[in-house]
């Protein structure tokens, strides 16, 4: 539109670059057509002619469009709400029925099967009853009595015994925790070193591995160095005070500038004065080589991990699952093939096809499915009063859709999103986000990693990063299909990252890495002393097996402490220079952070 205010020499630049604009955002297939200009009165007769020729064109095009198919919703039964009520339960106040009355699309939908209503959970169904259409195409379609009233039907009465558990998060088996006992040749020789004066050795020793036990992960979160935490929990209710409103704009400005130095100088941690090295990293260890080092997946799982659904075979299950789906599908549309008429247009009127309300509206084929197009009323269910209450005063459409096979029960879902270009503030890892997904969405913590395509292990990333792909690992319910993860800022609703659904594997290995950093000084060809990246003597004996690397890219190792304040000599396979920078990289395993999930684990601590 307006393309003549444009000179006519640039009008083809323009339209080639709203062209290109258009194609990357709504598909190679987009059309343009001249919308006119704002002043008629400057447009000759001809130009008229082309406009009104160029808007036929674009009518013509508009009733060719056809609609894209969402899978997440093709995939699923799911109803827009045209009304809903709620009844209270007799023996409790608090809970109840509710009733959502609205056309059932998507596949057909199972009384087995359990509905979710998003952002207030996962629900079972007591019943669906075929209610009169408000909206018909024909007056005479709905079903009468012999008075010409229309009528209610129950179709469907779930069976309590075939009504899958509520449940998302397994039972925990106290065996499996267990520890393997060492053997008596192990226990000899652990004993002969003690009584050889290695005590203090292997005292050390017996500490670090004990570190990595279940149920210790809080002690060294309690050491994270300055400017870097992993909670960030801000409490709504004292958002207005202003001194707090002050710190909060410190803490944002401290985020902005740690961002940048992960930016700059990635990883890089300094250790603090107060704190021994070997107390402040005392999960993490040294790989000499990232690829190809031993991690084992299950080593050191948090307690959280009990509290999970390890699925075994995904894919094949997820095939099974929505294969199920498209066997109901279409059973449902060779039932409407074979109610055709032979002139091809279904007999839908009630007089002249002598079919009863409930064999017109279930799936024949599965007798505990109704048939998407229907006007229903669902009944669901053990709903808290307050849920009703939230629904009304948000004043927004409501929408119960059901869930597959499994689709109840929690795991860790892997995310590959990209931050939007447009959102510029930082987004740090563990940081409380919502997650839209499909239909249902949840308050996360993701840790973000990157995707390791020839590695089984992925470096975590302590900040989103604008211009590639991220993987977004977070506690969530297994998710089957095509689904768009979206993830959002609940404080400013504003997007922040989108992408694509990943995997579901609680064994994928985040490493969160560390890299002390010191600076040679007395260098002697291949040999230099090292300093300010310890300062204690003991700290040196504890990291001395871990290898060190130069960021011009020499590698070596320490060899000999030197003194009282953390200096140390090194070895390097190279001729070292005074203004390299002596690095050594440890690692720690992470994992996503609950939000509201594992209650009853809480409850135990």
């Amino acid at each position: 539109q307006n393309l003549d205010t444009v000179s006519k020499k640039h009008q083809t630049a323009v339209r080639r670059q709203a062209a290109l604009f258009f194609e990357n955002e709504f598909g190679p297939n987009t059309k343009l057509f001249d919308g006119g200009s704002s002043d008629e009165s400057m447009v000759d007769d001809a130009t008229r002619r082309v406009r009104a020729t160029s808007s036929k064109q674009m009518l013509r095009s508009l009733m060719d469009v056809k609609l894209k198919n969402i899978n997440f919703r093709s995939e699923r039964s799911y109803l827009l709400a045209d009304s809903a009520e709620f009844k209270a339960s007799d023996k409790d106040l608090s809970v109840g029925t509710l009733c959502v009355r609205g056309y059932l699309r998507g596949q057909p939908l199972g009384i087995h099967q359990l509905v979710h209503i998003p952002g207030h959970g996962v629900y079972q169904m007591k019943q669906i009853d075929s209610v009169p259409d408000p909206y018909p195409l024909k007056r005479n379609h709905h079903k009468k009595t012999s008075k010409g009233i229309e009528t209610t039907e129950t179709l469907l009465v779930a069976d309590p015994s075939k009504i899958p558990d509520l449940k998302e998060e397994a039972t925990p088996d106290i065996f499996m925790g267990e520890q393997t006992w060492p053997t008596e040749e192990e226990m000899t020789t652990e004993e002969s070193r003690d009584t050889s004066g290695k005590t203090k050795s292997t005292k050390k020793i017996n500490e670090y591995q004990s570190s990595w036990n279940v149920g210790d992960e809080s002690e060294e979160e309690e050491t994270l160095e300055k400017g870097e935490s992993d909670d960030d929990d801000l409490d709504e209710e004292k958002m207005k005070d202003t001194a707090l409103n002050e710190q909060l704009l410190k803490e944002w400005r401290q985020r902005r500038l740690d961002e940048r130095d992960e930016i700059m100088f990635p990883d890089e941690v300094e250790v603090p004065l107060d704190t021994p090295a070997r107390d402040r990293f005392i999960k993490y260890r040294g790989l000499k080589s990232f690829r190809s080092s031993p991690w084992h997946p299950k080593e050191s799982l948090p307690a959280e991990y009990a509290y999970i659904y390890q699925l075994k075979n995904v894919n094949s299950l997820q095939k099974d699952v929505l294969e199920f789906g498209r066997e109901k599908e279409e059973a449902w549309l060779n039932s409407l093939s074979q109610k055709k008429g032979p002139t091809g247009e279904g007999s839908m009127d009630m007089e002249e096809n002598q079919v009863s309300v409930s064999t017109d509206k279930v799936v024949p084929d599965y007798p505990e499915c109704v048939c998407p197009g229907t006007f229903i009323a669902v009944h669901i269910l053990n709903v808290p009063s307050t849920v009703f209450e939230k629904i009304k005063d948000q004043k927004l459409p409501l929408i119960v859709s059901a869930l597959l096979e499994h689709e109840q029960k929690l795991t860790v879902v892997n995310c590959n999103v990209q931050r939007i270009s447009t959102y510029d503030k930082p987004v740090k890892s563990r940081e409380l986000l919502t997650l839209h997904c499909g239909f249902w969405r949840r308050q996360v913590r993701p840790t973000f990693s990157e995707n390791n395509l020839n590695c089984d292990k992925h470096k975590m990333d302590r900040f989103l990063q604008h211009g590639r792909w991220t993987v977004a690992s977070v506690y969530a319910p297994v998710t089957f299909g095509t689904n768009v993860p979206a993830m959002f800022f609940d404080s400013e609703g504003v997007l922040v990252a989108a992408g694509c659904l990943l995997d579901l594997n609680p064994d994928r290995i985040v490493l969160k890495k560390a890299v002390l950093t010191g600076y040679p000084f007395r260098n002697k060809k291949r040999n230099a002393v090292v300093r300010f990246m310890f300062h204690d003597p003991d700290d040196i004996k504890w990291f001395k097996p871990v290898e060190l690397w130069t960021k011009y890219g020499l590698s070596g190792r320490i060899t000999d402490s030197l003194g009282t304040h953390g200096l140390f000599k090194a070895n390097f396979d190279r001729i070292v220079k005074n203004n390299d920078t002596v690095c050594m990289s440890l690692y720690k395993r992470v994992f996503p952070k609950p939000v509201g999930e594992f209650a009853s684990l809480r409850t135990q601590h």
